[in-house]
């Protein structure tokens, strides 16, 4: 039995694997498990794996930790289903970081604006997609700021 939390505190004690289940939810048609508890700034699971006064993990990497084994250092675990609440193990693989950030570039629908990336635009001697609509966007308010601008030497 778990007796963390009840010896600092005199409540019931929850198993971590236990808390675990209170808030990983299976969702039946994608197979995910669902984080619904606490989550970062960037959408990921947050959980407290030794009670409230225990140390906070990433909830996917404590479900790969605790259902398949550790992560080998140097290595993250990336979302296969790229739902990053996602908790369910068989839809997490172990990749090094150049590899998880590549991932993100590559399966980039939107630039940064918010501007479709329709078909792979890349630039002349680079492997980087970029957006043609920003592009143009840029080209457009350089030229309106050279405008009436003069590059001769004025007469001396």
């Amino acid at each position: 039995a778990y007796q963390g939390e009840e010896m600092r505190t005199g409540r019931p004690t929850v198993a971590p694997v236990d808390r675990f289940w209170q808030y990983a939810v299976p969702e039946p048609n994608s197979g995910c498990w669902l984080w619904v508890g606490c989550s970062s700034k960037k959408g990921y699971g947050r959980f407290w794996s030794g009670g409230r006064h225990g140390p906070q993990v990433f909830a996917h990497r404590w479900a790969w930790q605790h259902f398949v084994g550790s992560i080998p250092a140097g290595l993250e675990i990336d979302h296969k289903c790229k739902t990053t609440v996602c908790v369910n193990p068989e839809h997490l693989q172990v990749v090094t970081h150049h590899f998880n950030a590549g991932q993100a570039r590559r399966d980039a629908v939107h630039c940064p604006q918010g501007h479709l990336l329709d078909g792979v635009k890349r630039r002349k001697n680079s492997t980087m997609r970029y957006c043609k609509t920003c592009a143009v966007m840029y080209s457009r308010r350089y030229r309106k700021a050279l405008e009436g601008v003069s590059f001769l030497r004025p007469n001396e």
